[in-house]
């Protein structure tokens, strides 16, 4: 079995469009300097909870060579309590 030790750093931000929806992006790099970028859009639902969809290319650039380059995509509700 083969094993591989990275280090990866994340990076990103967002921006209030309207008063219940923002705009993110971000993006992360690793120690072997293979890089990932991502966007998304979350907008609040009601007060405790917030909508998130999210898109990044090439999550784990790591394994491109034998699988080929990723995507995913995602959808959350967060609750705050």
């Amino acid at each position: 079995m083969t094993t591989v030790d990275i280090g990866r750093f994340y990076f990103g931000g967002d921006i209030r469009l309207a008063q219940r929806v923002s705009l993110m992006a971000g993006s992360s790099v690793d120690t072997m300097a293979q890089a990932s970028v991502s966007g998304g859009i979350s907008v609040i639902m009601s007060k405790p909870s917030l909508l998130k969809l999210t898109y990044q290319y090439n999550p784990l650039p790591e394994i491109q060579q034998e699988f080929g380059t990723g995507h995913l995509v995602s959808a959350s509700v967060v609750f705050s309590f």
